[in-house]
């Protein structure tokens, strides 16, 4: 495990990192600012800083500027927006170790601070931990809660793109079984809108339930496990609702993702 450090005023941004680094087993700290994220690095010195050049104090050269005269060997991967090779190459200059630009899959930020770690630092990190024992089946292992047999429409988005869409056979606060005929993989991050969520208890009100990120934990085809991570609060307690509804009327299954 290594102590990363994110400094970005972009929550989503710093939901998403912090929920990716975690899974891969790092302890994440978080920065909101540029003079936060100083006061967090002298006092927590982490073996890597994830850093945003935009940030609303102060500019993000600046902060790689001070992090450089504090550790010069320390890693840094800056991010960036569009239009900024001027910046990216400042970013360099000053001795960023690696660049991404914003929009950047979840795969890759886990692959780039794998890539970074373990050379630099010989940290020997974990494995993305397995969804299932060795014998046991991919359907049993998450299940904790009841889950609701369901037949909802959904759309799938990877990377903010559309990849196609599929039926939610069940349902559970944390996840969902799903049927599609996209190709998806054990470990892929998505997207999920459920086009016709509530459309039977109230049509009129129908507001699309959208999951901010969900994890794919088994996939037997044309069927996968998606385990929900990140949902607004508004959209969670939607879930919450509309699951009990579903329990007053129709007896569980025995087992959730």
């Amino acid at each position: 495990m290594a102590t990363i450090l994110t400094v970005d005023d972009d929550e989503k941004i710093q939901t998403l990192l912090e929920v990716v680094l975690t899974r891969r087993g790092h302890h994440v700290l978080t920065a909101r600012s540029g003079s936060e994220g100083l006061e967090v690095f002298r006092r927590e010195r982490p073996l890597l800083t994830i850093l945003d050049l935009q940030l609303p104090d102060m500019n993000g050269l600046s902060v790689l500027q001070q992090i450089r005269a504090l550790d010069p060997a320390v890693c840094v991967i800056i991010l960036t927006g569009a239009d900024t090779s001027q910046l990216e190459h400042d970013a360099r200059m000053l001795g960023a170790t690696d660049i991404l630009q914003k929009g950047f899959s979840l795969h890759t930020i886990g692959d780039t601070v794998n890539r970074l770690l373990m050379p630099v630092n010989g940290v020997s990190l974990p494995p993305v931990p397995s969804e299932s024992h060795a014998g046991a089946s991919p359907h049993t292992e998450r299940r904790r809660q009841p889950r609701m047999p369901v037949q909802l429409h959904a759309t799938l988005l990877k990377d903010g793109v559309v990849i196609g869409d599929g039926e939610i056979v069940d349902l559970s606060l944390e996840g969902c079984a799903l049927r599609t005929l996209v190709t998806v993989a054990q470990g892929d991050y998505l997207i999920v809108q459920i086009t016709d969520f509530f459309t039977q208890s109230d049509p009129k009100t129908f507001i699309p339930f959208i999951c901010e990120l969900a994890a794919v934990r088994w996939v037997r085809q044309p069927k996968c496990g998606l385990e929900f991570i990140i949902m607004t609060t508004e959209n969670h307690d939607r879930l919450d609702r509309y699951v009990k509804a579903l329990q007053d009327r129709v007896p569980p299954t025995a087992a959730s993702l």
